[in-house]
């Protein structure tokens, strides 16, 4: 029974990207999400959500003073939890996500922490 009304979903990546860091001119991606989607109605489904990337610099360019730029490994998370709320049939839905968003580096300008509010508005015709 409990089967049928929970979504349960996983994805991995790695990717190779470009850098606006002028020491290094690129960065490897890794990263996993999670979520998960539950049926408690009808009509109302609860969203729960989690992400995860590391941004690896490295094979980075000397400095102006000829050093050698140290490698470093930046580390982004997201979590959410939410609602999906169908407003009439299958047809439309409305959803809400409350989401905290975080970035942790040793370089402390590029540290961020975000709490926001996501909507979701669908309408089938």
């Amino acid at each position: 029974i409990v089967a049928d009304r929970v979504l349960l979903e996983f994805g991995v990546g790695r990717d190779i990207q470009y850098s606006y860091d002028a020491g290094f001119p690129f960065y490897e991606q890794l990263g996993g999400r999670m979520s998960a989607t539950i049926r408690l109605g009808t009509r109302l489904d609860l969203l729960v959500s989690r992400d995860g990337e590391w941004v690896v610099y490295s094979e980075g360019f000397a400095d102006y003073t000829g050093k050698p730029i140290e490698n470093r490994t930046d580390i982004a998370s997201k979590a959410g939890v939410g609602f999906l709320y169908r407003l009439v049939g299958q047809n439309a839905h409305f959803g809400l996500t409350l989401e905290d968003a975080r970035r942790d580096s040793p370089i402390d300008v590029k540290n961020y922490r975000n709490r926001r509010v996501l909507t979701n508005l669908k309408l089938n015709y």
